[in-house]
């Protein structure tokens, strides 16, 4: 990768919630477990790699996680709190320059409480925080002022018919 002028790689812990209404996170097999995120860090890093941990949150249900809208978002967040400071504390102790807070939670995103989730993340990790909204989504949030970096998923039609050519 570093031939092909990569330096920079996301190590992507996925974690679930069963659907859109969920009030709790679960790590599933699917989750890589912290000491093998570990082995991974210090590898890439060994080969010139910067390494950002980007947690994300899928639903099991299949529902897209811009749908994310917890019946209970105190719960919720509280959930997501155990795995950032496990994150920020592994970014920590290895140094990695960033932390990505969350992608594509555009419902939770916006509330007061997540705000102070990302305030309370700051006061452990020496990195920059970034935010990575959904790609209509990123005009309409107030996120920007509580982050670093910007960063926007964007899955923009490159062709606008049913039959476009590679």
């Amino acid at each position: 990768m570093g031939n092909l002028g990569i330096n920079t790689l996301f190590l992507i812990p996925i974690h679930y919630c069963h659907d859109q209404f969920s009030d709790t996170i679960k790590a599933t097999v699917e989750t890589i477990e912290d000491s093998v995120l570990e082995s991974i860090i210090i590898s890439s890093q060994q080969q010139g790699f910067n390494v950002i941990i980007k947690p994300h949150i899928d639903l099991e249900n299949g529902t897209p996680r811009y749908q994310l809208k917890p019946t209970n978002l105190q719960n919720w967040l509280n959930c997501y709190r155990d795995i950032l400071y496990r994150y920020a504390k592994l970014s920590n102790k290895y140094n990695l320059s960033h932390l990505v807070i969350a992608r594509e939670i555009d419902n939770i995103a916006d509330s007061p409480l997540f705000v102070s989730l990302i305030q309370e993340i700051r006061s452990i990790y020496q990195g920059a925080i970034i935010y990575a909204a959904s790609f209509d989504h990123f005009l309409k949030t107030g996120i920007w002022q509580h982050v670093d970096i910007i960063g926007i998923n964007a899955y923009y039609n490159l062709c606008n018919n049913n039959y476009c050519t590679e």
